[in-house]
């Protein structure tokens, strides 16, 4: 035990030149590590405390206790980790696999994720040979990065979050890591996005500048935000020339299609006549909540496949929608009233969506999850062919 507490010494003095954020659990699962190390990595040299069908029968249920513990604990880290083939013997086996999580550190401590595996030492001349049966493979799924341009450029100015953090927090949710990008980079943003997997275009109080259309200001639309479209169109023309899966929400949806050489109509409800409320403004008096319709979708759409059906009940906060698509685009979604809602690219296999409701919002909705994870699934595609063609 002496020994024991000697060789982990260094390391547990260690901890406070090698932890990046110095907390109470830092310090603790560092430490855990090390014995765990000292006890898992030794374990085949120290000798041996049964044999035959024990030795297999403890070894079993010390990893089949390492596994249940460890469970639980990557629910807290966020870790993963695999353990194969661990056939210590005896009482170590059990405690080995108990603390062999440690040996891995978890978000909270900002550690970088690494591939460890336990090897047996070369042997010596003469020396008789020990298969060392302690292996673990520990490592953290590395997420997709989807890029997220802010809303607006003064919000940007202001650092005001809330808005922007609920597109934030489905990305999150739904298995990739969000990176929020600046609209005041201009040109030099092209290295930021090349290391993105995806994106997200969300919504705005601005409207598109209208002369982009072709069109002029009837006096309805809101003043341009310049430096939010310039940013979403070099999202745009990256995401598409490298086939990076994008999902346009409300605004980035009307972007979307005027980038791809679409019209708007400037207000829905003086220029169509509606009675559907598609905003707040629409209801009197006006709610708190923003107002719902029902969206009918085209048989063997993919928001159809999404959906669960050609029918869903979504949210509504635009006063502006797409009047005639942009090319390759296909109108997919459409509310009771005519308004397109959804739109889907046809151009090649890409993954490019634009829906005019808000899912980000809809937390508890069963198609708006599906949405968010549907993009997550085509980023972690889209990356995997890339790593695949750069080895070939």
């Amino acid at each position: 035990m002496l020994r024991l507490g000697l060789s982990v010494a260094p390391t547990v003095l260690g901890l406070f030149h090698l932890s990046p954020r110095l907390t109470p659990w830092a310090i603790f699962w560092r430490a855990a590590g090390a014995v765990c190390r000292r006890l898992v990595g030794n374990c085949p040299r120290n000798g041996g405390v049964g044999a035959g069908a024990g030795r297999k029968a403890r070894a079993t249920g010390g990893a089949a206790v390492g596994r249940l513990v460890w469970d639980g604990l990557s629910g807290y880290t966020g870790w993963k980790p695999v353990l194969l083939g661990v056939g210590c013997r005896g009482w170590r086996a059990v405690l080995g696999c108990f603390v062999s999580g440690a040996m891995v550190q978890g978000n909270r401590i900002g550690a970088r994720s690494r591939l460890t595996e336990q090897r047996p030492r070369p042997r010596e001349a003469g020396q008789r040979r020990v298969e060392t049966d302690c292996v673990m493979i520990g490592f953290k799924t590395k997420r997709v990065k989807i890029g997220i341009p802010w809303r607006t450029s003064q919000e940007e100015a202001d650092k005001n979050r809330p808005r922007i953090r609920s597109y934030e927090d489905a990305v999150r949710k739904a298995g990739a890591e969000p990176v929020l990008l600046s609209l005041m980079e201009g040109a030099g943003i092209a290295p930021r996005l090349a290391g993105l997997d995806g994106f997200v275009l969300p919504g705005s109080p601005a409207d598109v500048e209208t002369t982009e259309y072709g069109a002029k200001n009837a006096g309805l639309s809101q003043p341009a935000d310049l430096a939010r479209e310039r940013t979403d169109r070099a999202i745009l023309e990256h995401a598409f020339a490298e086939k990076k899966p994008v999902l346009a929400i409300c605004y980035g949806c009307q972007l979307l299609n005027v980038y791809l050489g679409g019209t708007l109509i400037q207000d829905v409800r003086s220029e169509t006549g509606t009675s559907v409320a598609h905003r707040k403004k629409d209801v009197s008096p006006e709610p708190k909540d923003d107002p719902q319709h029902r969206v009918k979708f085209e048989a063997r759409s993919l928001l159809a496949r999404l959906a669960g059906g050609t029918e869903a009940v979504v949210n509504s906060s635009h006063h502006q929608a797409v009047k005639q698509p942009g090319r390759e685009l296909k109108v997919t979604g459409v509310s009771t009233d005519g308004i397109v809602e959804g739109l889907e690219w046809t151009g090649d296999a890409n993954w490019v969506m634009g829906v005019q409701w808000h899912p980000e919002r809809m937390k508890r909705d069963a198609l708006a999850k599906k949405i968010f994870a549907e993009l997550v699934t085509a980023a972690k595609a889209s990356k995997a062919n890339k790593m695949v063609t750069a080895k070939s």
